[in-house]
């Protein structure tokens, strides 16, 4: 058998030798070569067939060497290990002598298996090559269509200069217009201009709003305000079956009917030629039922809004494409859709990435992504929305500085709200009463204005007050803050609609301003405790200027709660009664603060502070109680225990940044720890004393003990009077012969009468008890002491022990400290 194998192939190989000598058949020289390599293939030895169909080709017979290179490609696929490569390359070498020879149907057939081979790769010149010569071999042949994808595959060839990718750019236009003939609904997937179909970012409004730059600001600082403006009850409210039907559909976004929804897309032009890109917008489906019934969307149901740019070369571009659903149902946004050049309409869908969800219903994602990429919304019945506006925003200022400026407030969606609620970071906004727009029909309220309630912070407007579509409202805000910087103002604005949905019960918006804060003067020091006066105390302030430009003039000194007279000791100041701090300079000054008595207390200390001349700024009363409140630092020290004293310093410098006057407060707490000296016990008496023995011989003296609660919690206790030590003798008595008197033998006679018993002792009650004095109460008892000579005595013979009201077991004692009592003897 072998041997009749070889001896074909011998017989073969001769007939081919024979045929191609003579030349006369060549039909009978390719029938020979090809009986030959299925000889050789059936043999298991393919590359001997090919070795032999390669050498056959050595006429410019175009034709036949076609059908040798298209049998030679073939044969590399039927080799026990196929070579696609070498098969792409010989069959695009049989392409070319199909398309030499005219005959462009096989020439376009064998361009098809080549990029079959090559479409697994990513080998731009070698795709590039393919799609340019099957498109030229399919214009040939009419087939317009794949024409123009091979030439729509060629727009991205960006290693092309600038006039080869105009060549091919108006070709490709020209064959656009051919087919299209202007039908919007045959899209083709141009890749030109790039879009990233894969990043999308999703603008929508739900139960948070978002102002011009408050998407910029970190998740943090809006959290931690919802948590203070939005009420606990409204939190609270949900019940499980609520809860469970908010979770199960985590792949939707909530959004209200008639309002906007933006996606932002970015497109790039990879050429170098510039293009114009029209009629960019979004392609949606809508379905007013369910998730189940999406069908292409409809002007009646939504709106899309139509965008155009143009694309310098190799530029980039973000666009934000709108679209507005116009009645509640579902909406799922597929991909945008744009007209490259005025001719070519083309279309993307989006793939945005991410993990792949475990079970998947009919209609949904069969992937998770957070609520900015979702692209799936379920539009609920028209809900309220509102449009925050500040006019005359100052755009630098100085720490503690107070500055005016205007806010609008419009409701600009379809439904009344009420329930209005407004916060800021760190207080640093104060806002005072609203005044509402004269158009009567806007109104269903029955007054003009409107007052806030200020409780921490929050605040809030009447439950009664309606704000319908379309109304306005102005009110002043007054601006503070001590942080030093580009200090972000962001506010939050609460509201609720008056007829609630069940899955939007409120509404958030979330705003945000932005100034440059220059530093002005601190305050530091510490406050000390008389310790003759429990209504008495000493601070030692320091007033540093922490600018190196301005000088800054110190004009008054308050107590913001109005309980104590200030009196400015030790200090230096100019005739104005200021004090003058230099740049990067500081001053001390010792300022004796005396408790006020009862109507004094009720004297709002605010009402004196000098802020800006005899206007004050303008301040209206809800905003001077909302600016001592926010001048009051609330210290974890200050709460654990101690006394706290706010002091306010009244400033004004002249800038030399802003050519103008600056005026505003700074406020400090003073702290004195109760863990150091919670209670402190004084005791006031007469400074001289004259009795007259001969005719009394007791000499009884009035004081009073004050006890004094420096700490943060209430305090009870017993205060004990002890007699004084037996056989003990006065701390000084008159000199024998000092010629005070005539008396000087009965003196001395008394005197030593006197030398058994006690210097002094208490009469009257001895023990007092007290109980829960509150924090900066004070205690006062009345005592007596009763002195039997003339004489200076040291009195030291008290003490009080006392606890926590909430902590019986803990007993702490203080001991008296002394005081000196100077009896002179009238007979002298």
């Amino acid at each position: 058998m072998k041997g009749s194998q070889r001896e074909a192939e011998t017989c073969l190989d001769s007939a081919f030798s024979a045929y191609q000598r003579h030349g006369k058949d060549w039909k009978l020289t390719v029938r020979s070569l090809l009986v030959l390599s299925e000889v050789l293939v059936a043999s298991d030895r393919p590359r001997e067939a090919i070795g032999a169909l390669k050498a056959a080709i050595i006429d410019n017979n175009h034709l036949r060497a076609a059908l040798l290179l298209e049998q030679a490609a073939y044969l590399y696929i039927l080799s026990p290990k196929p070579l696609f490569r070498k098969f792409a390359f010989h069959m695009a070498l049989a392409g070319r002598h199909y398309s030499t020879c005219g005959n462009h149907n096989l020439s376009a057939q064998a361009y098809t298996l080549v990029l079959a081979v090559h479409s697994k790769h990513n080998w731009p010149f070698i795709d590039e090559h393919m799609h340019f010569s099957l498109g030229k071999e399919s214009k040939q042949i009419e087939n317009t269509p794949l024409a123009l994808q091979c030439w729509m595959r060629l727009l991205v060839a960006i290693y092309q200069p600038a006039n080869v990718q105009q060549q091919y750019l108006d070709e490709f236009l020209k064959l656009s217009e051919a087919v299209q003939a202007g039908n919007k609904s045959n899209m083709l997937p141009l890749l030109l201009p790039n879009v990233d179909v894969e990043n999308v970012y999703v603008h929508f409004d739900d139960f948070r709003c978002f102002s011009a730059g408050a998407y910029a600001q970190s998740e943090q600082v809006w959290s931690r305000l919802d948590e203070r403006v939005i009420p606990p009850a409204i939190l609270s409210g949900q019940n499980w079956l609520q809860a469970d039907l908010s979770s199960s559909k985590d792949y939707l976004n909530l959004c209200g009917a008639q309002e906007e929804i933006g996606v932002d897309v970015e497109f790039a032009n990879v050429l170098q030629v510039t293009i114009k890109v029209q009629d960019v917008h979004l392609d949606c489906s809508y379905s007013a039922t369910d998730i189940k019934g999406f069908q292409s969307s409809s002007a009646e149901d939504v709106e899309v809004k139509h965008e155009q740019f143009t694309l310098l070369p190799l530029e980039k571009t973000l666009i934000r494409l709108r679209v507005s659903v116009k009645k509640p149902g579902m909406l799922r946004i597929n991909g945008v859709r744009w007209l490259l050049c005025g001719i070519a309409y083309g279309a993307q869908e989006f793939d945005i990435r991410g993990p792949k969800r475990k079970k998947v219903g009919e209609g949904e994602p069969h992937r998770d992504h957070p609520p900015h990429r979702r692209l799936l919304f379920e539009v609920l019945p028209t809900i309220p929305r509102i449009q925050a506006t500040f006019s005359e925003f100052p755009e630098n200022m100085y720490a503690g500085e107070i500055c005016k400026c205007g806010l609008t407030i419009e409701n600009t969606g379809a439904a009344p709200l009420h329930a209005m609620r407004i916060v800021s970071t760190n207080n640093s906004l104060i806002f005072g009463k609203f005044i509402l727009a004269q158009e009567e029909s806007l109104i269903d309220f029955d007054q003009q204005s409107v007052e806030t309630v200020n409780s921490g912070g929050v605040y809030s407007l009447p439950e009664d007050f309606t704000l319908n579509p379309g109304a306005k409202m102005q009110c002043s805000v007054w601006i503070y803050t001590t942080q030093v910087g580009n200090v972000g103002m962001h506010s939050a604005f609460y509201f609720q609609p008056k007829q609630s949905h069940a899955k939007m019960k409120f509404r958030v918006l979330h705003c945000t301003q932005h100034v440059q804060v220059f530093p002005s003067i601190q305050l530091s020091g510490e406050m000390l405790l008389s310790e003759v006066s429990t209504k008495q105390l000493v601070l030692h302030t320091k007033i540093r200027n922490c600018n190196t430009q301005d000088t800054f003039f110190v004009e008054k000194l308050v107590e913001s709660n109005g309980t104590h007279d200030l009196n400015v000791i030790c200090a230096r100041s100019d005739d104005s009664n200021t004090h003058r701090v230099n740049p990067k300079e500081q001053t001390a000054i010792f300022i004796e603060a005396d408790e006020k008595g009862a109507a004094g207390k009720l004297d709002g200390s605010m009402q004196g502070l000098n802020l800006a001349g005899e206007s004050m700024l303008g301040l209206e009363p809800c905003v001077l109680r909302s600016l001592k409140e926010s001048l009051r630092l609330s210290t974890p020290e200050a709460q654990a225990g101690g006394m706290k004293f706010p002091l306010l310093a009244s400033w004004h410098t002249n800038s030399r940044v802003t050519a103008r006057e600056h005026s505003g407060v700074i406020g400090m707490n003073f702290l004195m720890k109760g863990q150091d000296k919670p209670v402190h016990m004084t005791v006031s008496y007469p400074q001289r004393i004259v009795h007259n023995f001969g005719g009394d011989a007791v000499c009884m003296v009035p004081c009073t003990i004050s006890i004094f609660n420096a700490s943060q919690q209430s305090i009870q206790g017993t205060l004990n009077l002890d007699n004084a030590v037996h056989n003990t003798k006065p701390s000084w008595t008159m000199p024998k012969g000092s010629g005070q008197g005539p008396n000087d033998e009965s003196m001395e006679s008394e005197g030593s009468d006197l030398s058994g018993c006690p210097s002094y002792c208490w009469c009257g009650k001895l023990v007092h008890k007290f109980y829960d004095v509150q924090p900066w109460e004070t205690k006062e008892v009345a005592a007596t002491v009763c002195i039997f000579a003339p004489g200076c005595y040291e009195v030291d013979a008290f003490r009080l022990q006392w606890s926590f009201s909430n902590a019986n077991f803990s007993q702490n004692e203080l001991e008296g400290t002394k005081f000196c009592l100077n009896v002179s003897d009238g007979r002298l």
